[in-house]
């Protein structure tokens, strides 16, 4: 293989016996095939007579073209062993920059203290519903919430109508948010600032929904006392 998707697509097609012309879009030739023209570069497809469209997946299940599957793979994976190192500490440190802390910080001195509390009013659901978490599981929520940080907003990315990332997928499984607990070297403190010996983030997904947060909380206490 040489590296590129198209070309791999290109293979398979010719392959099962499907005939196409075109350049960047390819579009098959044939008998109730005439209207579909497919990316290339990319493997999304668009069927211009029923308007159905998809991505690869979808394509390759479409016309029973297994190899666009494992092809894709491979000029994945080649693709990220040509691609910069990712830095999980550094992406965990931005998260952490732009997040907001679980406890509400105490009024800045150019804010009043209505004109503060009016600021950070948009949080309290998010307070709660990590306070609720926290004491579902049997954690003390008054010394666990000095620790976190809250992003409020989650950035849900899709690619041909599915979820590209983790807050898209837990986006359409309920969650509206989600915060940060800091992870630590070992052997060092909790010193400040906090993300001096921090070498990245684990995160929880959860709910400003009252209902679905009550939810989760009468789960959570019904599998502790199945298991004492």
């Amino acid at each position: 293989m040489n590296g590129t998707l198209e070309n791999t697509i290109r293979a398979a097609l010719s392959a099962a016996g499907y005939k196409y012309h075109g350049g960047t879009w390819l579009r098959l030739r044939g008998r109730g095939l005439d209207a579909i023209s497919i990316n290339a570069a990319s493997g999304g497809w668009i069927d211009h007579r029923s308007g159905e469209r998809g991505g690869y997946r979808a394509l390759a299940e479409k016309l029973g073209l297994g190899h666009i599957h494992s092809g894709y793979h491979e000029w994945r994976q080649e693709q990220q062993r040509q691609q910069k190192p990712y830095d999980s500490q550094q992406r965990a440190k931005t998260l952490w920059a732009r997040a907001v802390p679980a406890v509400q910080p105490k009024k800045p001195h150019h804010y009043t203290q209505r004109d503060w509390d009016e600021a950070q009013a948009q949080y309290r659901d998010h307070r709660e519903a990590v306070w609720s978490y926290l004491a579902s599981r049997g954690l003390d929520p008054l010394y666990w919430m000095q620790y976190i940080k809250i992003v409020a907003r989650l950035e849900p990315r899709y690619r041909d109508g599915t979820p590209a990332n983790l807050d898209a997928e837990m986006l359409e499984r309920g969650a509206d948010f989600c915060f940060l607990i800091p992870m630590y070297q070992p052997g060092k403190t909790q010193a400040a600032p906090i993300f001096a010996a921090c070498r990245g983030c684990s995160w929880r997904f959860l709910s400003t929904d009252t209902a679905k947060r009550e939810k989760s909380v009468a789960q959570c206490s019904a599998k502790r006392a199945s298991r004492s």
